[in-house]
């Protein structure tokens, strides 16, 4: 969501917007402008001066895009997604084929459960690929 291109650019307060954002990453997604303005002690101004910086209209079009964003893994991150399920699980419960394992199974992959053949399985992943900016890694196990 936030490339460089941009974040270079941010002054000082626009910096303290982001930063917030990316320590409280969860909490943002729920939050309206006014309360990332309180949070990050900036004004409600220069969130929308931020938003705009990172290509959305105003806050609701950041938002969105921003929540579309949220957990598209692209690479491992079993950290990353260990504490993610915690929070799930805490959150949810645990809910088959989702939470019922100890791990996510990476959202732009066919589940490693399922039995497809390389071209099913790049089939499958290739119309994934859009959603992220990050590029497209094809990965195949073979058993041995």
């Amino acid at each position: 969501m936030f490339k460089y291109e941009q974040v270079k650019d941010l002054n000082d307060l626009e910096l303290e917007v982001y930063n917030y954002i990316m320590r409280h990453q969860e909490k943002v997604l729920e939050m309206k402008i006014r309360e990332l303005a309180e949070g990050s002690h900036v004004s409600t101004t220069t969130v929308l001066r931020f938003c705009k910086k990172m290509g959305c209209n105003g806050y609701s079009e950041f938002k969105v895009k921003y929540k579309l964003n949220f957990g598209v893994y692209f690479t491992p991150a079993e950290s990353l997604c260990h504490t993610a399920l915690k929070r799930f699980r805490d959150k949810y419960g645990v809910i088959p084929n989702v939470s019922d394992k100890e791990y996510f199974t990476n959202s732009m992959h066919v589940p490693v459960w399922k039995q497809v053949t390389p071209f099913e399985k790049i089939d499958i992943e290739s119309q994934l690929t859009g959603y992220s900016s990050g590029g497209w890694l094809y990965s195949l196990l073979k058993p041995c």
